[in-house]
């Protein structure tokens, strides 16, 4: 599946780019919170590409929701606070959901014996 090229968190449109990452520490995903961008190393598997743009988006989720600061919060806080905004992330960008799962075509080939 295509990698999206935006996807919308809360009201904000975030750009995605494969990018040599080199020169950040041997980093396979970095996200530019000033710029409301994440680059992802081009050298990545697709599945590991999967695992690190979700990585990264919930670090610009958890910008978004001002909760990336130096405060510490427990296990429960961060998940009740995070859970609402990653659904909505989900819901509202389908090549985001694509990317991750595919179009749901593929399965119900296989379900199908095609």
């Amino acid at each position: 599946m295509k990698l999206p090229e935006t996807i919308k968190i809360g009201f904000q449109i975030w750009r995605i780019e494969i990018d040599d990452l080199s020169r950040e520490d041997d980093r396979r995903g970095v996200t530019f919170k000033e710029k409301q961008l994440i680059k992802l190393d081009p050298t990545l598997p697709e599945e590991s590409k999967k695992i690190t743009l979700w990585h990264e988006i919930k670090h610009a989720i958890a910008e978004f929701l001002g909760i990336d600061g130096d405060r510490k919060y427990d296990e429960e806080e961060w998940i009740t606070r995070m859970s609402g905004m990653e659904i909505t992330v989900l819901d509202e960008n389908k090549e985001l959901r694509e990317f991750l799962w595919g179009s749901g075509e593929e399965k119900n080939l296989e379900q199908n014996g095609g």
